[in-house]
C-alpha cells in the first residue's frame, strides 16, 4: 500500500497492510532539530521521517504549494495593523468604524485576546455582521499542484474555518473570558 491508499483505508474503516502513522511538526519544534532536518520543505520533512503524510491544510507549506481556497472572507470596513516588538510579541490592532480591537499574540498563540468586556463584543458583533465572502480564482489549479507534491505519499486535509464559538474560545476572547462573559451577560 501506499502512504495514499493507507491513509485511505484508515477513513474508511479497512485494513492496512502497516500501522499507519503520521506527524504534525511546527517550525517551532524544528528549530532544535539539526540543520539538514531543519531546513527541509516540510513534506521533505516528513518523508525523511517516512510517515504517511497527512497534510493538514497549509500547515507548514512553503508559499509556492499552499491551497488556495475557493472563497475568502472579506471585511471593506475594518483595518489591521500589526507591530511587533524586539522580544517577538506581535500585537495586531483592530480599527473598524464601531471601536478598536488589539490582541497580543506569541509564535502564533494568543497571550491577549482582543474580547474581554461587553463593549468589545459589539464591536465584535459588528464586524462579524458586515463580514461576506468572496470567490477566489486558482483554487482547483492551487488543488492540483498540491496533489502533484504529495503525490500517493499522504493526502491533503482542507482545514475549515473555525466555528463562530471555536473562534471566540480560540482567538477572540479566550476559554476563561467566553465562560465569565457567558455566565454574567
Amino acid at each position: 500500500m501506499t502512504s495514499k491508499d493507507r491513509l485511505l483505508a484508515v477513513l474508511h474503516r479497512q485494513p492496512t497492510d502497516r500501522l499507519c502513522w503520521t506527524a504534525l511538526v511546527d517550525d517551532t519544534t524544528r528549530s532544535r532539530m539539526p540543520a539538514h532536518l531543519r531546513d527541509l520543505p516540510m513534506i521533505e520533512f516528513y518523508r525523511h521521517l517516512g510517515c504517511d503524510i497527512l497534510c493538514f491544510g497549509n500547515f507548514g507549506l512553503p508559499p509556492e504549494t499552499r491551497f488556495v481556497p475557493p472563497c475568502r472572507r472579506v471585511t471593506p470596513e475594518v483595518e489591521v495593523e500589526w507591530r511587533t516588538d524586539s522580544d517577538g510579541l506581535q500585537h495586531q490592532l483592530t480599527k473598524t468604524p464601531w471601536g478598536a480591537l488589539t490582541a497580543t499574540f506569541r509564535s502564533g498563540h494568543p497571550v491577549k485576546h482582543p474580547v474581554g468586556t461587553l463593549d468589545e463584543l459589539r464591536i465584535l458583533r459588528n464586524v462579524w455582521r458586515s463580514t461576506r465572502h468572496e470567490q477566489v480564482e486558482g483554487s482547483r489549479e492551487s488543488y492540483d499542484r498540491l496533489l502533484g507534491v504529495l503525490g500517493e505519499d499522504g493526502l491533503f486535509v482542507q482545514t475549515l474555518s473555525p466555528s463562530p464559538v471555536q473562534q471566540l474560545l480560540e482567538y477572540d476572547m479566550g476559554l476563561q473570558g467566553f465562560y465569565y462573559m457567558l455566565q454574567d451577560h
